[in-house]
């Protein structure tokens, strides 16, 4: 066979091996067409779940076989932990979600790694429980703030002490919970709580509870849990019924400017009145008769009422240069809630925090 022979049969050879694997290629796109046409390719990854030449149906049995071993762990601000399975939170597989994938999947795809998530929910009843039952979950608690109480055993006043409170948002915590499992996320950090500050704290009192045992100094008091406060400082008027405040109000003490200033002590009422017009002199000289429908005099002429003509403006620094002859004016509701609590056994504390404050700064 000369050389133009064999050149002819090497081509001939090429081209029948050449025909044989184009029709390699093409049987097996053909196969590949058809086989993930019901089948998902290879590298496909649902909910972090290797899915690849399953069916829809064989993929959803694998995802929740799968995820329903993993374990969920959550751990809150004190670093307390809790595992759960998957199981447990009702895995629930989207298959319609499954047969959208499979739709659009093309064949070169199996290039790559694919990994979908959002296919998979859960049994939000199931996660509500078992979050319910955990211990840093179990609700909020309100704050409390400082308040003062007699002592018996000290025959003193005393502060106590402020409580902070803790807010603990289940529905954010919960919801935050669902979305990171759903996004394949299992290991969740929740929020214990919101610290809720107190409005009244120590620090706030310690001048009241100064003045209020200065006041109290060699007076014989059985009982100071049920008493009645006025604090010149703040002009503020509290009733206290069993270690309890009925009432706290801004008032309107005497004008310090005209020399009235309300005296600070230790007082008892004399009596109360209905309907009564009170009248009196102004520093001018001139008569003023002033009809109130609550009246409560402590000292001499000192008494808690109401006065409608400040027209509900009470507190601040108005006694400082438009108070009263020295009586406690009251808005008018809370001249009533006095008025019906008030007895001529029960302590009248009038005090001057401000001195206290004075002495610390």
């Amino acid at each position: 066979m000369n050389g133009k022979s064999m050149q002819e049969n090497r081509n001939k050879k090429q081209k029948h091996f050449g025909l044989v694997l184009l029709g390699i290629a093409v049987a097996f796109i053909v196969f590949a067409s058809m086989f993930y046409h019901s089948h998902f390719t290879i590298g496909t990854y649902i909910q972090g779940v290797n899915c690849s030449c399953l069916t829809v149906e064989k993929a959803k049995n694998n995802i929740e076989e799968t995820l329903g071993k993993r374990t969920s762990v959550i751990w809150f601000d004190n670093n307390h932990t809790y595992e759960v399975t998957l199981d447990k939170l009702g895995v629930n597989v989207n298959e319609n979600l499954l047969h959208e994938i499979l739709k659009n999947q093309k064949l070169r795809d199996m290039t790559k790694i694919n990994n979908y998530f959002g296919i998979v929910s859960f049994d939000e009843k199931a996660i509500e429980r078992y979050l319910k039952d955990l211990p840093e979950m179990q609700g909020s608690s309100e704050s409390q703030n400082a308040f003062i109480e007699w002592n018996d055993e000290t025959q003193k006043f005393q502060i106590v002490q402020e409580q902070y409170g803790e807010f603990m948002d289940f529905e954010e915590n919960y919801n935050f919970f669902i979305k990171k499992l759903e996004q394949g996320e299992y290991g969740v950090k929740l929020s214990k709580s919101t610290i809720i500050e107190p409005e009244i704290v120590t620090s706030m009192l310690e001048p009241r509870l100064e003045a209020m045992n200065d006041i109290i100094k060699g007076v014989q008091v059985p009982n100071l849990n049920t008493r009645i406060e006025l604090d010149i400082t703040e002009q503020r008027v509290l009733m206290y019924v069993d270690g309890e405040c009925i009432l706290d109000t801004p008032c309107v003490t005497g004008n310090v400017a005209d020399g009235c200033s309300t005296p600070t002590g230790v007082y008892y009422l004399y009596y109360k009145e209905r309907n009564a017009v009170l009248r009196g002199s102004n520093s001018d000289g001139s008569k003023y008769a002033s009809p109130v429908d609550y009246w409560m005099p402590f000292n001499g002429g000192i008494g808690f009422h109401d006065a409608s003509w400040r027209n509900g403006v009470f507190g601040g620094e108005i006694y400082k240069t438009d108070g009263s002859h020295g009586c406690v004016n009251m808005p008018h509701e809370a001249a009533k809630i006095l008025y019906e609590n008030i007895s001529t056994s029960i302590p009248i504390l009038v005090y001057e925090s401000w001195q206290i404050r004075c002495l610390k700064n």
